[in-house]
């Protein structure tokens, strides 16, 4: 970490998901939503149980997996409920079984299941990590994780959970964090909120037509000028 020092202030984090309920109020009710569906459909052995989680996380998470086709994978998947129980990295490799696609979207259904034990895999968290492994904030050995994952997703979960825990070791979070979940918010929320605000709203859920929202960006922005994830997160290309 000595080319680059990246580190997280309990303010900063708070803020951050502070704001993410208020501007993305869209995607919280969305997130109520997959836990009610989790617990009128708990069981992951029956095919109509699985096929309600598979929608609605196809519908919010827009992972463009075959709803059959998933459905039906997990359904086989016998040792899923123990293997999910135990918090075993397979849970997810047993799911992703042929693309990016379902890898994403196994992470979530299991992030889904168990919050505390699964981080979700997504493209722009994944583009936030691999910027700061180029500017040096993750160990040399990590590198190796990285590459793994680029290779095979599916096969490397475990190395994707060992990157996530660096970020959240170096970055100061583990004081403070609740959950994976938590910290995917806190992430994500920080991407969305600068899309909307340098993208002219291209990726918000929300009418860039209302007048509040204008006000709102504009004093969101002088505040996120000075915290280091907005540092990082301007660097990206999406």
């Amino acid at each position: 970490m000595a080319k680059f020092n990246f580190h997280v202030t309990r303010q900063e984090f708070q803020f951050i998901l502070k704001t993410r309920r208020q501007i993305l109020f869209l995607s919280e009710i969305q997130e109520m939503e997959c836990q009610q569906c989790k617990h009128a459909h708990p069981a992951n052995n029956i095919e109509s149980d699985v096929r309600e989680k598979v929608r609605i996380l196809n519908k919010y998470y827009h992972t463009r997996v075959n709803e059959t086709t998933m459905t039906n994978q997990i359904v086989d998947y016998k040792s899923f409920d123990s293997d999910i129980s135990n918090h075993l990295p397979c849970a997810v490799s047993l799911i992703a079984s042929t693309n990016s696609d379902e890898f994403s979207f196994a992470t979530k259904y299991c992030a889904l299941l168990q919050p505390d034990f699964y981080p979700i895999y997504d493209r722009y968290v994944w583009k936030f990590f691999s910027l700061l492994n180029k500017l040096g904030f993750f160990d040399k050995k990590t590198k190796k994780k990285f590459a793994n994952v680029n290779r095979n997703r599916s096969a490397a979960y475990s190395d994707y959970i060992d990157i996530y825990n660096e970020f959240i070791d170096k970055a100061g979070i583990k004081s403070f964090y609740k959950s994976y979940r938590e910290v995917d918010a806190y992430i994500w929320g920080a991407i969305r909120m600068y899309l909307l605000i340098e993208k002219k709203s291209k990726y918000s859920n929300i009418s860039p037509a209302k007048h509040w929202l204008t006000t709102f960006a504009a004093t969101l922005l002088a505040n996120l000028m000075s915290t280091a994830i907005w540092a990082i997160i301007s660097q990206i290309k999406f």
